[in-house]
């Protein structure tokens, strides 16, 4: 059973998942070659991963049997699990009774969203239709997860490459759940919230205003959506997606919203890997905390993270990254490579 254990000093949280250790690849360099009989995400071999909890099928089409056009299946390797009592504490210590070292069971769902039948590595390389619907996927089962009552918090996530944290080349996404609020959103929350307690506005909608008043930081934008690299970016080429009308939770997109932000989205990243040479990349859905309704202090966000400087012992230590691209220069370049729209 996974932990979610809690640093006594610092607060942050630390999901312990020994079974992660047997992924594919979990301690090696993992490359992209991966042959298309061997894939477990490709239409055809439904039978090598656990059965699928939703999909986007063909009319006429059976569950677990090709005909799909997005699937959602549990990872194989979960971090976490729905088995065990969300509130029982165990004391991870080597002292009995003490209640320095908490761990507590890490319930969650931990899912796989293969956005593809086709072996392909990027979703730059679907139509846009394709991308939107698994974006209309990930609002689906945020939803879904939402409604059921078990966590309290998500996030879809996508690690593209081996640099990214990938450890399979076929693309997809994943979404965990987990029973409480990780550290940096609590933050994000506290900051948002105590901005408009002072100023009666999001901080978000004030940041998407000064962006798109300057434009120097302005990648992209479209009715929906503004795309920026924003002022402290941490990484080279770091990119938000945010809705420019106000909007604390992703899941409640309309499929409308949800195929523009994969429009957008879709666009930027080929800008991205124009520019860049097809780097490996992240992206993460930022969105509100299960447990809340609207939130008028604060803003789902898509950040798109291309992988091309490393962490080290500084980012480590001190926790301050080391950006060696301006973010208005990163958005001026990727202005100069974005295909019209």
């Amino acid at each position: 059973m996974p932990e979610l254990r809690r640093d006594p000093v610092t607060g942050q949280s630390v999901v312990i998942a020994e079974s992660r250790s047997q992924r594919p690849g979990a301690f090696e360099a993992v490359h992209d070659d991966l042959a298309v009989e061997d894939c477990p995400f490709c239409e055809g071999s439904e039978h090598l991963t656990p059965g699928e909890v939703a999909a986007l099928r063909y009319d006429g089409t059976e569950v677990d049997a090709p005909g799909w056009q997005v699937r959602v299946v549990p990872n194989k390797y979960p971090a976490t699990s729905l088995g065990g009592d969300a509130s029982s504490h165990v004391d991870a210590s080597s002292s009995a009774g003490s209640d320095w070292f908490v761990a507590e069971p890490a319930i969650g769902s931990h899912e796989v969203i293969i956005e593809s039948p086709r072996h392909i590595r990027s979703v730059s390389e679907l139509g846009v239709a394709e991308l939107a619907d698994a974006f209309r996927m990930y609002a689906g089962r945020l939803a879904h997860h939402r409604r059921s009552g078990r966590a309290r918090y998500a996030m879809v996530f996508k690690n593209v490459g081996s640099g990214a944290g990938a450890s399979m080349p076929h693309t997809h996404s994943q979404l965990i759940t987990l029973p409480s609020v990780p550290a940096p959103v609590a933050r994000e929350l506290r900051g948002s919230l105590e901005f408009y307690a002072n100023n009666g506005r999001c901080v978000y909608c004030e940041l998407i205003d000064r962006e798109r008043g300057d434009c120097a930081r302005v990648v992209a934008e479209s009715k929906w959506y503004v795309a920026i690299c924003p002022f402290a970016s941490r990484f080279p080429y770091e990119v938000w997606l945010l809705p420019r009308n106000h909007a604390s939770s992703y899941e409640t997109s309309t499929s409308c919203q949800s195929g523009a932000a994969a429009s957008l989205t879709h666009r930027v990243l080929r800008g991205v890997e124009r520019l860049l040479g097809r780097p490996d990349y992240n992206y993460v859905i930022h969105t509100a905390p299960f447990d809340t309704e609207t939130l008028d202090h604060y803003h789902w966000r898509l950040e798109l993270i291309p992988r091309l400087s490393k962490i080290a012992g500084f980012e480590l230590g001190a926790g301050v990254y080391i950006n060696p691209v301006a973010p208005e220069t990163a958005a001026r370049q990727l202005r100069e490579v974005l295909e019209p729209e």
